[in-house]
């Protein structure tokens, strides 16, 4: 059960990082970058790093979306 559980976690990290790597800012046009602290779904830390604050907040948005989903 441990192996499904790490497998699904590691997609979900990668589907973040990809997420958040192919979304540009409508102003700057510059990408956002997630950085992830964690090895499992319990304490997981997600840094999302973008050059201005409405553009983080669409980014959380939408990784929100993809974690309920």
């Amino acid at each position: 059960m441990s192996g499904q559980f790490d497998t699904k976690f590691e997609s979900v990290k990668r589907s973040c990082v990809y997420t958040a790597s192919e979304m540009r800012c409508p102003r700057h046009f510059k990408n956002a970058k997630v950085e992830i602290a964690s090895e499992n779904f319990g304490n997981i830390s997600l840094e999302v790093i973008t050059c201005c604050d409405e553009f983080r907040r669409r980014v959380e948005r939408a990784l929100d979306r993809l974690m309920q989903g």
